[in-house]
């Protein structure tokens, strides 16, 4: 396996409610972004979401692939003590503090998060461009420690070992 670069661009501020976009500060802080990515990436990736959708626009990309992995319509609000998960339908489940229900990217062992995230890694192309936020930035930062900020592109790099490093660009 030869080394690998991937971008990992998270969005900026979102709205509320089912499936939000971003707010137009949001847009702007996506946009000051785009001179850390390649001019022409190898491949684009998004997840499903409104707000992955926008950001690729705001980034002046293609209409990438889509991935579950890496991020879905639905998102999570914190009101209070109370944690929120918002469905794509506007459906909202309150969840217990530190209770993540029965998502499966929060209930899967570290050695099968391992599993996936390299999988998904290793079928990206050099130079891709992929706009995520959950499932894949909390597998990558249980893999590699960062910290998930929006409106920020992390450089993903996987050496000849198949070792991951994440870098704040």
């Amino acid at each position: 396996m030869s080394q690998k670069d991937i971008y990992l661009v998270t969005c900026g501020q979102i709205g509320h409610g089912p499936n939000p976009g971003m707010t137009e500060d949001g847009l702007a802080a996506v946009k000051a972004y785009r001179h850390l990515l390649p001019s022409t990436p190898s491949q684009v990736i998004c997840g499903t979401g409104r707000r992955h959708r926008e950001t690729m626009e705001a980034l002046g990309l293609p209409l990438p692939g889509y991935s579950l992995l890496a991020g879905t319509a639905e998102y999570y609000e914190q009101r209070g003590r109370d944690r929120v998960l918002v469905l794509a339908d506007g459906t909202e489940v309150r969840c217990q503090p530190n209770d993540f229900g029965s998502d499966i990217w929060y209930d899967l062992d570290s050695t099968s998060l391992n599993r996936f995230a390299r999988h998904f890694i290793q079928h990206t192309l050099h130079e891709a461009v992929v706009c995520c936020d959950r499932p894949l930035l909390d597998i990558v930062r249980r893999i590699t420690g960062i910290t998930v900020k929006s409106a920020t592109v992390y450089l993903l790099t996987m050496d000849h070992g198949g070792h991951i490093n994440t870098t704040k660009l």
